[in-house]
């Protein structure tokens, strides 16, 4: 289940939806006890909006990230680098 997704479609704009999965690095969380979440398990959805803009605008191109509402990301800044 997602937290929250909320997109209005027009004739303007376009949707594409990803499913994003837990790397080899402990950086997604379940919220029920903190344990990691397995490398290859889904953690949440890339949702890119793709906006031809009005007359005289520039298109433009929006990700957004929505964890699942039983996952937390705290990544292990320094730890990978």
């Amino acid at each position: 289940m997602l937290l929250y997704i909320s997109n209005l479609i027009t004739m303007k704009t376009k949707n594409n939806y990803e499913l994003v999965c837990a790397s080899k690095f402990e950086e997604f969380f379940y919220t029920k006890d903190g344990m990691p979440v397995s490398e290859g398990s889904p953690v949440g959805v890339d949702i890119t909006t793709h906006d031809n803009g009005s007359p005289g605008e520039p298109p433009s191109i929006r990700v957004d990230f929505k964890l699942f509402d039983d996952i937390y990301w705290n990544p292990p800044f320094g730890e990978h680098d």
